[in-house]
């Protein structure tokens, strides 16, 4: 019988990785499972059960994913402990250990960065960058663990010029993209069509999403005698409020709320939307969309500030979508009339940049990628 070599061998071995996640997060689940039966890595994905956020979906894993619970412990000001995740690191002994970005609040990353290192594990962090304003000293903490790492996955290439600003070595940096889950990227190959414009917004519903500008908008196209009908989904502080503006301005029979929708629910929406409107705050509702072949608006903050999230690139304005000016009911307006016009391009634009880079497979394979910088880093 024939033996492998020592080569082929070292080819074969699964390198053993650990991460440290927070829960089981819902739109990550097709991305881990992904991952998981990839056959170049040995997956344990180590977390707690309950969030700190408030209204987190988790899903249940199978036993093909090896996931180990811990108790996530959560102290006043947001200070996260990740009980027994030390002596967990210890015994399954990997190769990699993956966290989640640097952050002063989860206090056991800090000890398994150190155990990692004096132990030769090669370490990663998946972040977004360094997002925010620090000082001088808040800098220097974060180049000090950002630096000192194997390798960083960061959403976008924001987050890899800024890793670039920590000190890190472009080599060393993979910018992963973001996902959702499979069922997000299934599309009906007859989609109905409408005699009015079919605008919509989901997501969270409070004032810092500024849905009082798309209810002011909607009434400029209304006064311009554009058809159209409007459907909010989502639930939050600020519905009352956004419900009797609606009323105020007569707008009841082309604004309808349909209150927080999650999965299957949401694809009826989606499908029969032309156009998706996030005026402020972009996270990964854009890819949903756009997995959808639906093209997005959002104000053009952009990154000043880090107010939107990462995924706010995939809006490419004239192809994927378009930007508006800030604060703007006006000009958002202006922005859905003028999208409204080439509708089929944006949509084809958008099924094509959404199945290069953000599909769970495309992230799985950045994944490995990165996996693969921080495994041939001998520092």
């Amino acid at each position: 019988m024939h033996k492998p070599n020592l080569q082929q061998v070292r080819y074969m071995k699964k390198t053993k990785v650990f991460m440290q996640y927070y829960t089981l997060i819902h739109y990550r689940e097709s991305v881990f499972y992904e991952i998981n039966k990839d056959e170049r890595i040995d997956f344990t994905i180590c977390c707690g059960k309950k969030s700190f956020f408030k209204g987190v979906k988790n899903f249940i894993p199978s036993d093909d994913l090896r996931v180990i619970s811990v108790e996530n412990k959560y102290f006043p000001g947001g200070f996260l402990w990740q009980k027994n995740i030390v002596r967990i690191f210890l015994r399954e002994s990997p190769e990699v250990l993956v966290m989640l970005g640097v952050t002063y609040k989860v206090l056991s990353n800090f000890i398994l960065f150190f155990l990692a290192k004096l132990r030769g594990t090669k370490v990663i962090w998946w972040t977004h960058g360094a997002t925010g304003r620090f000082n001088k000293l808040g800098k220097s903490i974060l180049s000090f663990f950002y630096s000192r790492a194997d390798a960083v996955m960061v959403y976008d290439d924001q987050g890899k010029e800024r890793m670039i600003d920590m000190g890190c070595s472009e080599d060393n940096i993979q910018v992963m993209n973001n996902c959702l889950n499979d069922i997000a990227y299934k599309r009906k190959s007859n989609v109905t069509t409408s005699d009015k414009l079919r605008l919509s917004y989901i997501g969270r519903i409070y004032p810092g999403k500024r849905i009082d500008l798309l209810i002011e908008a909607a009434s400029i196209l209304k006064s311009k005698c554009i058809p159209f009908k409007l459907t909010i989904v989502g639930d939050g502080e600020n519905l009352p409020e956004l419900k009797a503006m609606v009323n105020d301005k007569q707008l009841s029979s082309d604004i309808c709320f349909t209150g927080a929708l999650y999965k299957d629910d949401l694809i009826p929406i989606l499908e029969s939307t032309d156009i998706g409107v996030i005026p402020s705050l972009v996270g990964l509702s854009v890819i949903q969309y756009m997995a959808k072949g639906v093209p997005c608006i959002t104000d053009n903050g952009l990154n000043n500030g880090y107010e939107h999230g990462p995924e706010v690139g995939a809006i490419i304005e004239g192809n994927t979508g378009m930007y508006y000016q800030k604060g703007n009911s006006e000009s958002l307006a202006n922005a859905i009339i003028e999208l409204s016009n080439n509708l089929e391009s944006y949509k084809a634009n958008c099924i094509k940049l959404v199945e290069e880079k953000f599909t769970p497979q495309k992230v799985k394979e950045a994944y490995i990628t990165g996996i693969t910088k921080a495994m041939r880093n001998n520092s």
